[in-house]
């Protein structure tokens, strides 16, 4: 009698005869509420976090929508199980040390890009200043002789001329 096939509508974690259906639909494993308790769920964006996984691999996994809990307007936040988040992974990258290699390197690239974008944002800069410190020179050299013959034209129409003569020459 016990030495049987195992019965196909069973937990399978215990061999309960009830499980969750829900968790069979989503995640394709058949798991009653005491065996489902020793299986975490994790979002998605939590496990792309950890196990360094693409928006590719999570369209292999099964996955549950629930409403998210610090923003009911933004979209349903996607979970899945924690168990099968590891093994794609540990398939993706061969073991943790694997996982953990290509955290590394990500984040190396990240920094690395971050360094590259400030020096050029540096040099923008010092470029920039460099051009305004060469256009005060031309200012100062080309209005000192202005300056000077500016006692010679009378009134506001030889200060208009003054004024035009010094913008068309910038």
């Amino acid at each position: 009698m016990g030495d049987g096939p195992p019965l196909r509508d069973q937990c399978q974690g215990c061999s309960s005869l009830s499980y969750d259906q829900e968790w069979q639909r989503a995640f394709g494993v058949k798991l009653c509420l005491m065996c489902k308790a020793n299986d975490d769920l994790v979002s998605k964006g939590h496990a792309k976090e950890l196990f360094q996984l693409t928006d590719a691999d999570f369209k292999k996994l099964g996955s549950l929508s629930k409403a998210n809990p610090r923003h009911k307007d933004w979209t349903a936040m996607r979970l899945y199980l924690q168990s099968q988040v590891e093994a794609a992974a540990h398939k993706k990258y061969g073991s943790a040390e694997g996982i953990e290699e290509h955290r590394r390197s990500q984040l190396e690239a990240r920094l690395e890009a971050k360094a590259k974008k400030r020096t050029r944002t540096l040099q923008a800069d010092a470029k920039e200043a460099d051009k305004l410190a060469r256009i005060r020179r031309r200012i100062e050299t080309d209005a000192g002789p202005l300056v000077a013959s500016s006692g010679q034209l009378a009134g506001t129409e030889g200060r208009r001329e003054l004024a035009q003569g010094v913008v068309e020459e910038l």
